[in-house]
């Protein structure tokens, strides 16, 4: 590696110029990052089996924020896909949802799906729904990516 020689009096200028390099490469790191996580995101929730129609997954994107980038997630159920949900009541639009799930996602028929419907049905009156930590699960990978594209940028301006 080349030895770099700076006088005292450039210092402070050089430092200067290195800051100003490294705040410009956080909101474009920040970005990047970004959009792998969202990429990542969506990976997971297929590699857990969450997905159904897609809704969810189809809802991530990354986007440009004042102060760099996020990945969002949209969907209406994200939360609860998220969190989960405590012990509730389920009516029959619901339990109607459940069994249109159960044919499509299991092949069954109308009747066996009202069946696997009202035992859904009962089952989250009675425990409510897990949660699934996709993007809390997500987070270590996220802080990674930053790491990552900051690197690769600091280290393409001064050609590494």
């Amino acid at each position: 590696m080349p030895t770099i020689t700076i006088k005292p009096e450039q210092l402070a200028d050089a430092l200067r110029r290195e800051a100003e390099h490294v705040q410009a490469a956080i909101p474009l790191a920040s970005m990047a990052a970004a959009r792998r996580l969202a990429a990542h995101l969506a990976d997971e929730i297929d590699r857990r089996g969450i997905t159904d129609r897609g809704i969810l997954k189809n809802s991530i994107r990354a986007e440009k924020t004042p102060d760099g980038a996020t990945a969002t997630i949209d969907a209406p159920h994200a939360g609860i896909i998220e969190l989960g949900a405590r012990p509730h009541p389920i009516g029959k639009a619901v339990r109607d949802l459940i069994a249109e799930w159960a044919m499509r996602k299991l092949g069954v028929d109308k009747e066996a799906a009202d069946r696997i419907a009202w035992g859904v049905g009962q089952k989250l009156e009675a425990e409510g729904q897990k949660p699934t930590y996709v993007v809390r699960d997500s987070m270590p990978a996220a802080q990674k990516f930053f790491a990552e594209e900051l690197v690769r940028i600091l280290n393409r301006r001064s050609g590494r």
